[in-house]
């Protein structure tokens, strides 16, 4: 993925970020040069659809909140659509939709969660310490 991102040349309206092993994902593929990529690969209106493995809750904030954090820095839009834990407080696949348009059209997912990304570090090439952030969030 982290390939095709750095030698795209193409734009695209959608992009569906699918890349867990089990419940594990590279940590090339949550960082900020990850999320610059995709944003170059989409058209203003674009949209991606990211399927993450986690939750909101202590153990797992830091690793959940991470990877999120990340998608924000490019993408103005956020919506959120846990699979089965509404209050995302259990590990679950959470479905959630970035763009810098307008998501008023997802009618049911959540438009936040509590979280505390300020506290969160970066994850970047050079730091980003999924592996052992994932071992915590059971």
């Amino acid at each position: 993925a982290r390939i095709f991102l750095n030698n795209n040349i193409q734009q695209y309206d959608i992009i569906i970020a699918d890349i867990y092993s089990d419940s594990s994902v590279p940590f090339i593929l949550t960082t900020k040069q990850y999320s610059d990529g995709l944003k170059k690969s989409l058209t203003n209106e674009g949209l991606v659809i990211a399927n993450v493995i986690g939750s909101t809750k202590d153990s797992c904030v830091a690793y959940f909140g991470g990877i999120d954090k990340n998608y924000k820095i490019n993408f103005t839009n956020a919506k959120y659509f846990p699979l089965s834990d509404i209050s995302m407080q259990t590990k679950q696949n959470i479905i959630i939709a970035y763009s810098n348009s307008s998501l008023s059209w997802a009618k049911f997912g959540l438009d936040s969660y509590s979280d505390l990304q300020q506290s969160i570090p970066n994850f970047i090439d050079t730091y980003s310490p999924v592996e052992h952030l994932q071992n915590k969030c059971k």
